[in-house]
């Protein structure tokens, strides 16, 4: 059977997957309802949040929760539709994000303890007691679940964010940040491909679209973050935006100058030894500010924050060698600000427990990528970085 292919109506009743929510807690969805994805016959009940049919909601659940990520060969551009559905798996996973599928609403499966327990019995004394400490306990299974479910959220959320999707740019009107947070397509024509290759300077122009296109990069980050709480209302959501807009485009750009490539462009245009060095801020369109040329006259960073974040990247971030799942969760970490200016005290608590969910789950990441013992102090050295980019650049124009 194919990815993508369906149970026949009689199999149905037995598929263990995706796993679905307790029939009281559910709501459920109008009679005649259409697939909010493809336009097919809707279930019964509402699954992650809408209405949908159920190769859709199979599809979406397959793919966050195996992690996937597609391509398209069309620039995000194909049709989705009940007979054409399966022709791009790209365009069919953002249309449900755009129709309101909710990441965290996936759930892992849950192992039935009296399952686990006739495994156990099942095993010889000896073997067991060998291998005991490579059985986890139900709980703490379920918790890394959760934690690789959240990660792989986030991960998504990274790509989404950082990808185009091929919409011509709009009239330039003025919105507000309300605006922008309850209808996200008005920013849909500045959602070009960010693509960090520093091939030449930036000039005005160049300094324009990036400080555009980082700017919906961020309100995108911080909206999807914050939907993964309900409790986290729109103006919580601009509390948060405010207060993590430049320490978050900070670390961005710090992370793309630590990991770029010195291309052939590059060091002819500003010296190898330069360009070896990562010496220089890339910006999402291909373009690069030096720290020691002056930026152009409308750039959104001043020569002396360019100069520090290099530094601070060259001192600090680049020696972590953070893996692509700790950046994720740091990322995160900088928006849920527990002190964001305005929080409601609703929004506090659901900001709090979402925090230490991300906090959990970035100890437990660190545990997967060095040595238990070491594990509590790379979390710290991590978590130092949260503070450096609130006090060590003040000033961003």
């Amino acid at each position: 059977m194919s990815a993508d292919a369906q149970p026949n109506p009689k199999q149905r009743a037995n598929v263990a997957y995706p796993p679905e929510p307790p029939i009281a807690g559910r709501d459920k969805a109008a009679v005649g309802a259409l697939c909010v994805v493809c336009g097919d016959r809707a279930c019964s009940h509402l699954y992650y949040g809408v209405a949908a049919c159920h190769g859709c909601k199979c599809f979406f659940w397959r793919t966050v929760k195996s992690g996937l990520s597609y391509s398209c060969r069309f620039d995000g551009r194909c049709s989705i539709s009940t007979a054409g559905r399966n022709a791009c798996r790209y365009c069919r996973f953002n249309r449900c994000l755009k129709s309101g599928m909710k990441l965290e609403a996936v759930r892992m499966d849950k192992k039935n303890d009296k399952v686990l327990k006739r495994k156990r019995s099942d095993i010889d004394s000896d073997e067991f007691d060998e291998n005991q400490e490579n059985i986890e306990a139900p709980g703490l299974k379920r918790q890394r679940m959760d934690h690789r479910l959240l990660t792989s959220s986030l991960m998504l959320i990274d790509r989404t964010a950082s990808d185009g999707n091929g919409k011509m740019p709009s009239l330039r009107t003025l919105v507000s940040l309300s605006m922008v947070i309850e209808e996200p397509e008005i920013l849909d024509g500045d959602r070009t491909e960010m693509s960090f290759r520093a091939c030449v300077p930036a000039d005005e122009m160049a300094c324009a679209e990036s400080e555009r296109r980082l700017l919906t990069w961020a309100i995108d980050w911080t909206r999807q973050v914050a939907d993964m709480e309900d409790a986290i209302s729109n103006n919580d959501k601009i509390s948060l935006l405010r207060a993590c807009c430049v320490p978050l485009t900070l670390l961005e750009l710090g992370i793309r100058s630590s990991v770029i490539a010195a291309t052939a462009a590059t060091a002819h245009i500003i010296g190898t030894a330069t360009a070896a060095s990562g010496h220089v801020l890339p910006l999402p369109n291909n373009t690069y500010l030096l720290p020691n040329v002056q930026p152009p006259s409308n750039c959104f960073l001043t020569p002396n924050v360019i100069q520090a974040l290099l530094k601070w990247t060259e001192r600090h971030l680049k020696p972590l060698q953070l893996s692509p799942k700790e950046l994720v969760l740091l990322k995160a970490l900088v928006v849920l600000n527990i002190d964001a200016h305005g929080l409601s005290s609703t929004g506090e608590s659901a900001v709090g427990a979402l925090r230490d969910r991300v906090h959990t789950a970035l100890f437990q990441q660190c545990a997967d990528v060095c040595e238990s013992s070491k594990a509590a102090g790379r979390l710290a050295k991590i978590l130092l970085l949260l503070p450096q980019l609130h006090v060590s650049f003040p000033t961003v124009v």
